[in-house]
């Protein structure tokens, strides 16, 4: 392929972004439109005004603006290859089909303009489809504003004549941003319309739509839609007419759902049918039919609908397509599109052209397709089970059915008679999940040739010839396992997925196993809000009871873990090849008829057999076992759950673990037939192999005597958390304890991707054994610049920001805090109040063991165990030193004396296995004493009056899943204690406390907690902003307490990186992944071949890995950081690593030192070679992680290049005054540029009254003087902390580069300072609180800056001290358009906390003159606020409208909401808890600063009265 044809240019020539002067005005500056009354433009009364006029000069008199954006708007242009639209014989290459979409672009859709400029940035391809990126670089000029709608316009009013020429166009994020901006949409109006038709079925190709449904409204029956943008819901309303009723149904899909939207092309408006739109969806809606109860219409929930429509229809059709008449429909189709690509990175929105298709309803439904499946392999398990997973819904259905638009129903039939040629069942089916994976990979875009992929040869995915193995890697820590989804309308199965081995898996077949996992249709918990709990009922419990038949098996209900069952996870068995059944099972694995009536203990008991464990060791006959009373004081137990193993026997077993090298775990968490609990380890007396049980480890009595090891004491870190946060706030530890954490916690994250040095501190702080990023640090590789590296940094910063904003999870330095598990003393020793704990000190390079230890001796310390909900559930002990523990290290023991357990104390805890935190010499430490800690009294079972049966075992299962409401309590204990004027201590807490200690243990003994409606939250609820589903939901407030304050902090955080990110992914320069050229070697071409092969390997067992288990990208992967890791996922990944080490080590068999490198280097080569390549990429991202896996070798190679590396000479040069009047200038300039960005005018002439808190009066001052003021004061400081040296290059601008530095400097500084934000609020630090609007900013910046070559001097500026500068004053003018800052309206409460009796708090005076102003000028770019108390009426506003600034100030107008008399009956109201409404228009990251400065509590009294406006 020509290489030219990533570079074609559409004819224009503006492309560059050179530095001309003469560089169009794209920008009109208003001095005149501000408000004399508030803001006075300063006037040149002294020298100091001196600068300022110089600024001013600059901006009347250059001209030095840039024509076009920096940042490029994207769109993707989709051709579909003839071969899937065409069924001629005459097919085009993929460059000449590349060729013919160019032409169609320059020749229907791009008109020659001034307005922009286009390129194609890259482009890939596939048999199926040929895809290529154009930038769009627009004129600014607000003339040129409605660009996107335009193209799109166009695009959707061209007549394509070749009826097989298919071209699709598909919008990334950033061209969504553009559409939203340029149709601007109230994002609180729901959308409400009447549709033309109405169809389900499924998306072929983009191109196609296969009906198997078709509503069309009538006269009495219209089709009606609601978008409901509040609650993120879609609802469609139609009927069906049953012989002469009509039945009224209802359809809700949930925005979180919709895999893709298209907007159709081919229909025109003033056509009959419309404008149309389709929906694919990765999950069934949910259905409700229409009931007349007393009078009133009332939704019930349904699976299906009338008898004469297919009854599957509901659960495996995912396509929707509407038509409707109003041209709304396209902003509206562009607005839902802009959100679902917020929530979800793999959505896409596409415009193309669709053509129905009818299917008959009666053939090939689900129905039919299992009975045809069953009767072509009757006889074969495997082929039959592989034929339900890739056909498992219509959407794949379809695609065989209708090939190249062309509708035939015996594809179908063919496909399944062609397959059964292949040879073996095994082969059979890694051929079918290899197509499965090849399914994943190209998404919902093309059909799949399954007719002629598959042949009597294999398939050819990825050069296979399908003969892979399942996994690749040997499977000796882990197994495999079948698994499905049932929901209440589908019923679907899966390739097998990777588990940890159990006794369930020592004792059964697990060919004849089969993992169920039951959810919601929507993939939701079958418990969530929206779910029927006797609906769910009525639709799983029936089949759960009726077994799973698949070809000659029939699988029957067996059980589950306990962490499975709340994973909603189930095991089915089928009678295997020794006879074994479910039942025979049951049998075998112990004596459980103690529990024959008490149906909770017997699943909790038997559930044991599925436990997962890392390791297992056979104890044969030497191993003595003993079984001893605990030790125990009336109905406590002391010893619960804690056992003895001796030293002998604990050294066999460690060498089974994956343990820190030369470590020696001092307990084990295990399993051992029917005894569970924890086994410390110590000498015995005859040095015998020796294990010790307690009465309470022993759950039932069991002849299997494999010892499982679940998990061992190791040094562990400790996280905060929520809840622990919120306890320790209201035990008064000091605010500025947490504002600390704050500040250290995420200090490195805003300029991880930035600044090597802190992309190295995010890396480590994720650190893993197989790919070790100090030692890549070490030699040489840059996380910012290295493709596959920056993928990882991405996904962890973004996973950090997520962990600190959805859970507050903050690491405790481990030298003041460790998890450990919780043991008993033995040498019972320790008195009440008294604990043990040594741990283990950590290498500072790469966090191992060093092999010391430090035992804490009459220290106090705090402990807690998770999760934590009453202030008694966090107490303070003292650590003491005591003879006969010193074998005991990172484990936290506990005395074995006291009225009662201090475990219990802390939420009912026990020595089973728990794990608690314990802290020492930090600040979190609560003051004052302990205190009281609940009561959690234990509950008995229910016991049946007889022996249970599977009925009742499947009847409570059913109950669990449905009823189970742990969660529901956990989040409405956090929100009142969040909003309750009497926070944890008021009596809902309290009661809800005790509700969680019961539904804690419903799982095990069958008892729930009964939640009231006052607990349940509704639609009227105003939840605390950290507990908020996603961003811009306006039934929240602002939370003053410290769970609300990190919340924000994070959320600001994460607008300013995406912000600043989307500048570095977008530009031209960076969004091109490109390899290090240095890596590459000459003559790695000798090697090609077998890294081709290796990368064929990798792409099919990376992408089989990601599908298994259920992540979204290689560098997730590979990282193995995720939610929901199963337990299994650590040992795969180790796998992986371990199987192409041996691939390379194979390869390179026999070879030089030379060669090895040359080999490496091809394997780091071909990942980027091939990346244009769509079967090498998934979710259109290519594979470049494969040479990471053998890192020694990628370090050699990157030592082996780093030899050759000659550093740039420098020199020093001492930095004078000049330079910093010079720098202080520029930036004084940029901030007044920036005001011209918040409030329409470039000036810094604010004339303010601030209040000396030192010398306790008030003094008048400028904007500008008081910026200069600080802005020199920290240039000096810099300049000390340099020593007055800076080191340049040695050219002739070294004085530039001088000025330079300071400036970036600066901008680094002021980067940071947001970060401090709680601190200087805190400390009443009003100047710095002034820059906190500039700070947001300054990241775009620097980035900037440091990408900009050195202009040469140019003589006609006419003041000499102007020149040394000028370079920043263009691009500092150039740069100011932040496009990729997104302007949006939010609303959100405000606690009126002077009645909430915080502590320090007090309420923002609403009515003090100018508040609203000094908000503004505070948060940037603030457009209007307006305020509203809590029953509706307005108070206070703030408008701007074309550069001016008008504040009002009513008690009744309301603009935004219907006038009330009295509030909302609420959560908020019912605790007397009053508000404020605050709705708020402006910059995303401008309203995140407001809502900042709005939720600290010291906000008002430190900050809003300490100036005044002139």
């Amino acid at each position: 392929m020509d290489k030219n044809l990533l570079d074609i240019d559409f004819g224009m020539d503006r492309l560059t972004m050179n530095d001309n002067d003469g560089d169009v005005n794209s920008y009109s500056y208003h001095y005149n439109e501000v408000d004399n009354d508030v803001l006075v433009a300063a006037a040149a009364a002294d020298d100091d005004d001196d600068d300022e006029k110089t600024i001013e000069w600059i901006i009347k008199e250059s001209n030095l603006m840039a024509t076009f954006a920096l940042v490029p708007i994207t769109i993707t242009v989709i051709k579909l290859r003839d071969i899937i639209v065409n069924n001629d014989s005459n097919i085009l290459t993929s460059d000449q089909e590349f060729m013919n979409t160019v032409k169609f672009i320059e020749e229907k859709l791009l008109i020659n303009s001034n307005d922009y400029e286009a390129k194609i940035s890259h482009r890939y391809y596939d048999e199926f489809i040929v895809k290529m990126n154009i930038d769009f670089y627009i004129n600014p000029d607000p003339i040129n504003q409605s660009f996107m709608l335009d193209l799109i316009s166009r695009f959707r009013s061209v007549q394509i004549f070749q009826t097989n020429f298919r071209i699709v166009m598909e919008f990334p994020h950033n061209s969504l941003r553009h559409l939203i901006k340029e149709s601007p949409i109230d994002e609180m109006d729901d959308y409400f319309a009447s549709m033309n038709s109405f169809s389900i079925g499924s998306v072929i190709n983009l191109c196609y739509f296969t009906s198997r449904f078709n509503a069309i409204p009538s006269q009495y029956h219209p089709l009606k839609m609601i978008w409901n943008f509040q609650k993120n819901l879609i609802i469609f309303y139609f009927h069906i007419q049953n012989n002469r009723t009509s039945q009224r149904y209802k359809i809700e899909i949930s925005f979180s759902s919709i895999q893709f939207i298209l907007l159709e092309i081919n229909q025109s408006i003033n056509t009959p049918c419309g404008i149309g739109v389709c929906f694919e969806l990765n999950s069934a809606p949910l259905l409700f039919t229409e009931k007349m109860c007393r009078n009133r219409i009332k939704w019930i929930r349904t699976k299906d609908l009338s008898n004469n429509v297919d009854s599957n229809l509901i659960g495996y059709a995912h396509g929707y397509r509407i038509t409707i008449d109003d041209l709304n429909i396209i902003k509206t189709t562009i607005k839902l599109s802009y959100l679902c690509k917020e929530r979800t990175r793999t959505f896409a929105f596409y415009i193309g052209r669709i053509n129905q298709i009818m299917l008959n309803n009666s053939r090939w439904t689900m129905d039919r397709l299992w009975n045809n499946i069953d009767q072509t392999f009757a006889k074969s398990f495997a082929r039959n089970y592989a034929c339900r997973v890739i056909l498992r819904s219509y959407r794949i259905v379809d695609r065989v059915i209708c090939r190249h638009g062309i509708l035939n129903e015996d594809n179908v039939k063919n496909f399944l008679e062609n397959i059964k040629q292949l040879e073996s069942d095994l082969y059979f089916e890694n051929c079918l999940y290899q197509l499965d994976l090849s399914i994943s990979l190209l998404n919902s875009i093309v059909s799949f040739r399954l007719s002629t992929q598959i042949g009597p040869q294999g398939i050819s995915i990825f050069g296979s010839n399908g003969k892979k193995k399942l996994l690749g890697p040997d499977q000796d820590h882990y197994i495999i396992m079948r698994r499905a989804i049932m929901t209440p309308t589908r019923l679907q199965f899966f390739r097998p997925i990777a588990c940890l081995r159990s006794r369930f898996s020592n004792i059964a077949n697990l060919d004849y196993a089969l993992r169920l996992t039951l959810s919601e249709d929507n993939n939701r918990f079958l418990n969530g809000p929206s779910s029927s709990s006797e609906f769910i009922k009525e639709c799983i419990m029936p089949r759960l009871l009726a077994g799973i038949r698949i070809a000659d098996r029939h699988f029957e209900f067996l059980g589950s873990s306990s962490s499975q069952m709340r994973e909603s996870g189930i095991v089915f068995y089928a009678r295997d090849t020794d006879n074994r059944t479910a039942e025979s099972i049951r049998q075998i694995v112990g004596d459980l008829s103690i529990f024959k009536r008490k149906v909770a203990k017997y699943i909790a008991r038997f559930g044991l057999i599925f436990s997962q464990s890392i390791a297992y060791y056979q104890c044969d006959q030497s191993v003595d076992i003993y079984r001893s009373a605990d030790l125990t004081n009336g109905p406590f137990i002391f010893s619960d759950g804690g056992g003895i193993i001796s030293n002998s026997l604990a050294r066999k077993i460690t060498p089974l673990l994956n343990t820190p090298p030369d470590y020696f775990p001092s307990a084990f968490q295990i399993r051992y037939g029917g005894c569970k609990g924890m086994l410390v380890r110590y000498e015995s007396s005859d040095d015998n192999d020796m294990i010790m049980f307690r009465e309470s480890m022993i759950k039932f009595q069991s002849n299997d005597f494999s010892l499982g090891i679940l998990k061992f004491s190791a040094p562990r870190s400790v996280y905060l958390n929520r809840p622990l946060l919120q306890i320790l706030y209201e035990q008064q530890v000091p605010a500025h304890v947490f504002y600390n954490i704050i500040t250290q916690s995420t200090e490195s994250l805003a300029h991880s991707l930035m600044f090597e040095a802190n992309a190295y501190e995010l890396m480590n702080m994720y650190s893993q054994r197989n790919l070790n990023y100090n030692k890549l640090h070490k030699a040489g590789y840059s996380f910012l610049n290295e493709p596959f590296l920056r993928r990882i940094l991405n996904h962890l910063l973004f996973y950090r920001l997520n962990e600190l904003k959805s859970k507050a999870r903050i690491k405790v330095p481990s030298s003041h805090g460790r998890t450990a598990f919780g043991v008993i003393d033995e040498m019972n020793q320790l008195n009440p109040g008294e604990v043990f704990f040594q741990y283990s000190q950590l290498n500072d390079v790469d966090g191992l063991p060093t092999g010391e230890t430090i035992i804490l001796d009459n220290q106090e310390v705090m402990v807690t165990k998770f999760p934590c909900l009453s202030l008694g559930d966090v107490r303070k002990f003292k650590a003491i030193n005591v003879k006969g523990l010193e074998h005991v290290k990172d484990c936290l023991v506990f005395p074995a004396k006291g009225h009662r357990p201090h475990t219990d104390e802390m939420g009912g805890s026990d020595l089973d296995g728990d794990e608690y935190a314990i802290f020492w010499k930090t600040d979190l430490i609560f003051p004052g004493s302990n205190y009281h800690p609940m009561d959690f009294p234990s509950q008995t079972s229910p016991e049946s009056d007889r022996d249970i049966v599977i009925d009742d075992i499947v009847k409570f299962y059913c109950d669990f899943l449905v009823d189970n409401n742990i969660g529901l309590v956990a989040n409405s204990h956090l929100m009142f204690s969040d909003f309750h004027p009497e926070g944890l201590s008021s009596c809902e807490c309290l009661d809800l406390a005790a509700k969680y200690s019961v539904s804690l243990d419903f799982q095990k003994n069958g008892v729930n907690a009964k939640v009231e409606n006052k607990y349940i939250p509704d639609s009227n609820w105003i939840r605390p902003d950290f507990m908020s589903k996603r961003n811009g939901e306006s039934d929240v407030y602002l939370s003053t307490k410290i769970l609300g304050i990190i919340y924000r902090h994070c959320s600001l955080m994460e607008d300013m990186i995406r912000a600043s990110n989307t500048y570095l992914m977008a530009n031209q320069e960076n969004r091109l992944e490109k390899p290090n050229p240095n890596l590459i070697l000459n003559c790695w071409q000798l090697f090609e071949q077998e890294a081709m092969k290796a990368y064929d390997d990798y792409c099919h067992l990376v992408i089989d890995h990601m599908e298994m288990l259920d992540i979204e990208s290689e560098a997730t992967l590979i990282s193995n950081v995720f939610e929901n890791k199963s337990e299994a996922a650590t040992t795969v990944l180790n796998d992986l690593f371990k199987h192409f080490q041996k691939i390379f080590e194979l390869q390179a068999q026999g070879r030089s030192d030379e060669e090895r490198l040359l080999l490496i280097s091809a394997w780091y080569a071909i990942c980027f070679q091939r990346s244009d390549h769509i079967r090498y990429r998934y979710h259109d991202e290519p594979l470049f992680g494969m040479p990471f896996l053998v890192p020694d070798e990628m370090i050699n190679l990157i030592r082996h290049v780093e030899k050759s590396t000659v550093a740039n000479p420098v020199i020093c040069i001492k930095i004078e005054f000049e330079h910093i009047e010079l720098t202080c200038m520029i930036i004084l300039f940029w901030m007044a540029q920036m005001n011209r960005i918040f409030k329409r005018g470039a000036h810094l002439g604010q004339l303010l009254k601030i209040f000396d808190r030192q010398k306790n009066k008030w003094y008048s001052t400028t904007e500008h003087q008081l910026l200069k003021g600080i802005i020199q004061e920290q240039l000096i400081i810099i300049v000390d902390q340099y020593q007055e040296i800076a080191i340049v290059e040695p050219n002739e601008q070294t004085h530039h580069q001088v000025v330079a530095f300071l400036f970036d400097q600066y901008l680094l500084y002021l980067s940071r300072l947001f970060n401090q934000l709680e601190l200087l609020i805190d400390n009443s630090d009003l100047d710095h609180v002034f820059l906190l609007k500039y700070s947001l900013f300054a990241v775009n910046f620097i980035e900037k800056l440091n990408r900009m070559e050195n202009p040469p001097m140019n003589a006609a500026i006419l003041r000499d001290k102007m020149f040394e500068y000028k370079l920043f004053l263009k691009l500092l003018i150039r740069n100011f358009r932040l496009e990729t800052q997104t302007c949006e309206t939010v609303e959100f409460a405000i606690l009126n906390v002077d009645r909430c009796l915080t502590n320090g708090c007090h309420r923002i005076d609403f009515n003090q003159k100018h508040c609203l102003l000094k908000l503004r000028y505070m948060a940037g770019n603030i457009t209007e606020i307006f305020i509203h108390k809590n029953n509706g009426i307005c108070i206070q506003s703030l408008i701007q409208s074309k550069g001016k600034k008008i504040a009002t100030n009513t008690t009744n107008t309301n603009e935004w909401r219907q006038q009330q008399t009295t509030p909302i009956a609420n959560n908020l109201t019912r605790s007397n808890v009053d508000y404020f409404i605050v709705k708020v228009s402006g910059f995303q990251t401008s309203i995140s600063l407001l809502k900042c400065l709005l939720g600290h509590p010291k906000l008002y009294p430190n900050i809003m009265i300490g100036y005044q406006f002139i």
